[in-house]
């Protein structure tokens, strides 16, 4: 969170890669965040938040994942557009995220429930 921000972590701006991460916080517990450039038109805010890799022996280095505010994430209106909000401790970032979770609403079901359209 960044205030009354919700952060989430989207797909299209943090993809899965080969390491477990920890939020990196300071003395008083808090992430540093900064503002990230790069972030798609369709995203309204976007920050790089620090962390760091989890340590294998003693060893842990710093990186930096790129969250974007809960309102723009997933805003992709597609299948492919995955975003994930609850990020425990270590986060995988083997599968950062998990697909058709529709299932979970609609257990049994066949096929994805069509969205109305209005």
């Amino acid at each position: 969170m960044l205030g009354p921000i919700v952060l989430a972590l989207d797909n299209r701006l943090a993809q899965p890669q080969d390491a477990d991460v920890l939020l990196a916080t300071d003395a008083d517990g808090d992430v540093g965040l900064q503002p990230y450039a790069e972030k798609p038109k369709d995203i309204w805010m976007a920050f790089e938040v620090q962390s760091q890799t989890c340590p294998e022996g003693y060893v842990s280095k710093p990186m930096k994942l790129v969250m974007c505010d809960f309102a723009s994430a997933g805003n992709g209106w597609s299948e492919s557009n995955l975003f994930r909000v609850w990020l425990p401790q270590p986060l995988d970032l083997h599968q950062p995220y998990v697909a058709d979770t529709w299932k979970l609403m609609y257990p049994g079901a066949k096929a994805r429930p069509e969205i109305p359209k209005f």
